[in-house]
């Protein structure tokens, strides 16, 4: 995260409040039913994928999901009976979320990487999940309930992450943020923008005074140098010598 600017970091930070919000919320909830009704806990898993993804369709930017995950998991560590291990776990969706786009070098942001990325990490969660439920002690409806509520929850809040997205850009939420990063790289690339037109002018200069020879003072129509002094004389004391 390069050249970040601070309006970007406070919109991140105010995501990330907002998520720590609602990951206590949900750590208080999730506790009463993950061992009543654990695929309803299962089915609002993805509710901790929501503020990384929505910094991501948001802004655009490499490492936003892992600093607006870590600070939604931070906010939320004081209220939530597992303690610092929300930190933890913010951490590490986080950094889940930034490795597919990580690997495209962020350079695309298209919605079905957003879509792969979501079911890459349902898969890890179903799984971690079906391993400390203890899913084979259910029977085999409720086996399956789980396996699909925990894999299909990070896809479904990944879905409503990119339409918050798309509602905020269109109030102009992000647009003067994304227009604050474009000026930061123009900004970048302005030293060598400066010396590339003082090199085209001395090449323009140079084809100008070949097309036109005679704007040259060595031209067609440029005087004769003039003989230098005193040869007139030495070739008339030679021709008298001779004669």
């Amino acid at each position: 995260m390069k050249n970040i600017s601070t309006r970007l970091l406070l919109a991140c930070a105010a995501i990330g409040v907002a998520g720590g919000v609602l990951f206590t919320a949900h750590a208080w909830v999730g506790g009463l039913t993950v061992n009543t009704i654990p695929f309803l806990y299962g089915i609002t898993m993805g509710l901790y994928f929501l503020p990384g993804a929505l910094a991501q369709a948001l802004f655009h930017r490499g490492g936003v999901a892992l600093l607006t995950a870590a600070l939604s998991g931070l906010v939320a560590s004081p209220f939530q009976p597992i303690g610092f291990m929300a930190f933890l776990i913010g951490l590490a969706i986080g950094a889940a979320q930034e490795l597919p786009f990580l690997i495209a070098r962020y350079r695309y942001w298209k919605r079905w990487l957003f879509v792969l990325s979501s079911v890459l990490q349902g898969l890890f969660v179903t799984g971690a999940a079906f391993g400390i439920l203890r899913g084979h002690d259910y029977d085999v409806l409720g086996s399956a309930l789980i396996v699909v509520c925990f894999f299909i929850s990070p896809p479904i809040f990944t879905l409503i992450a990119l339409w918050l997205a798309d509602a905020l850009d269109r109030a102009g939420v992000a647009r003067g943020l994304r227009m604050d990063e474009r000026r930061l790289a123009s900004q970048r690339r302005r030293p060598a923008d400066a010396a590339a037109p003082t090199k085209g002018a001395d090449g323009a200069g140079a084809a100008a005074t070949d097309e036109h020879p005679e704007r040259s003072p060595r031209g067609p129509s440029a005087k004769p140098d003039a003989p230098p002094a005193g040869a007139g004389t030495d070739a008339s004391a030679s021709q008298d010598r001779t004669t």
